[in-house]
């Protein structure tokens, strides 16, 4: 009997050396979160009878390959993908249950140790700028403001030179200080790390005050093969250092669908990756722009981006609904179906160095500055758009 089975065992052996017969990939891991489930923790196996209580221990756990479930509510952390050799293979993905407005991912928090310094005011000693403050989830206008790291009270800062005669990059800051404050607003100063608040809203207090302090909501470098859907992002402070988006990803094969990103500071989303799609989300109340991208073979496809640029950038910088530039620009790509509406701004931007696209079946409609702009690209096909106001 011994002799019959050794054939068998050097055939399998040929099969693995001549053929590379490797052994099957381990089962892919869908890592659950829900915080406020009676039986979460952060040790436990991230089941749904006991999921993971933080995403930032998903994030530990993920490998290539993994789904991260988050259950519905609020999550005050951001989603943080770490830097790995991404496999091709398969998707890696991060999702929400249910609809995308059941799971919702903040920048901002509600901080204690505010001071009472007045009628309405309040206080706060804070090590970092931030760049959005809410009352009652009503946004505060921002007075006075530093962002990329210093514009524009860094007279040699590396933007201080563009658009001068239009008031440059940002015309729509307001000037002042914590004296100055009017109703509504809020002031950071710089010198003493203090957070200054003022609001209308006659029971103010530390309690219903919100203030952005994460830079990224999402943040996903060098990925393949990652798929983004069913959730929604508000708040961030991503210009106190970085022109990039809220939602920033880069890679390749990247697919984002089905998600909102709305109020925050600049960019909604920011999206530099081949192969990759866009698709059925909304983008809205940014404070800049709502998509911004470059890669080739992308799909950016029945979108809603509306109501973007709300802190006043200059247009003919890089704000308003979509823009598309940079590093290759957009190529070989197709921009459909889209309503883009309501921006301070362009609606449909093609800025320098884009090539071989197809915009076809949008719908640009109310934006402040051009409905469909195609400029310094190149073998572009534009039909069956709809430009209007």
């Amino acid at each position: 009997m011994t002799a019959l089975f050794k054939p068998l065992v050097v055939i399998a052996t040929v099969c693995s050396i001549v053929l590379g017969c490797a052994s099957a990939p381990a089962e892919a891991a869908v890592w659950h979160v829900n915080p406020t489930h009676a039986k979460a923790s952060d040790s436990g196996p991230g089941t749904p009878a006991v999921p993971l209580k933080t995403v930032a221990e998903a994030m530990r756990r993920i490998q290539p390959g993994d789904t991260v479930r988050l259950a519905a509510g609020t999550y005050r952390e951001p989603i943080l993908l770490p830097r790995r050799a991404w496999s091709a293979t398969r998707a890696t993905v991060v999702e929400g249950s249910g609809n995308p407005a059941a799971v919702v991912v903040k920048g901002s928090r509600v901080l204690g140790g505010w001071q009472a310094s007045g009628p309405g005011r309040l206080a706060l000693h804070l090590p970092q700028e931030p760049q959005q403050v809410f009352v009652a989830g009503r946004p505060l206008k921002q007075v006075g403001g530093t962002i990329f790291g210093g514009f524009p009270e860094s007279p040699q800062h590396e933007l201080a030179r563009l658009h001068v005669s239009q008031g440059g990059i940002w015309p729509g800051r307001i000037a002042g200080d914590a004296q100055s404050l009017a109703e509504d607003s809020f002031h950071y100063d710089r010198r003493t790390q203090t957070l200054h608040v003022r609001s209308r809203t006659a029971a103010v207090d530390g309690r219903n005050v919100e203030v952005s302090v994460e830079p990224h909501l999402l943040l996903a470098d060098e990925v393949d093969s990652l798929t983004i859907r069913n959730l929604t992002f508000e708040h961030s402070s991503t210009t106190t250092t970085s022109r990039r988006g809220a939602v920033a990803l880069s890679g390749r094969r990247i697919v984002v669908e089905r998600i909102a990103v709305r109020q925050a500071d600049g960019k909604c989303l920011s999206l530099a990756a081949d192969d990759s799609v866009i698709r059925r989300s909304s983008f809205d109340e940014c404070g800049q722009l709502g998509i911004g991208a470059r890669g080739r073979r992308v799909l950016v496809e029945a979108n809603t981006v509306r109501s973007n640029n709300t802190r006043g950038f200059n247009k003919w910088w890089e704000a308003g609904g979509m823009k598309f530039v940079g590093a290759g620009g957009l190529q070989e790509s197709r921009v459909r179906g889209n309503l883009v509406a309501s921006n301070t701004g362009d609606g449909i931007w093609f800025d320098w160095g884009n090539r071989d696209n197809v915009v076809s079946g949008n719908v640009s409609a109310f934006n402040s500055g051009f409905g469909i702009q195609y400029e310094a690209s190149a073998d572009a096909t534009i039909s069956d758009n709809r430009v209007y106001g």
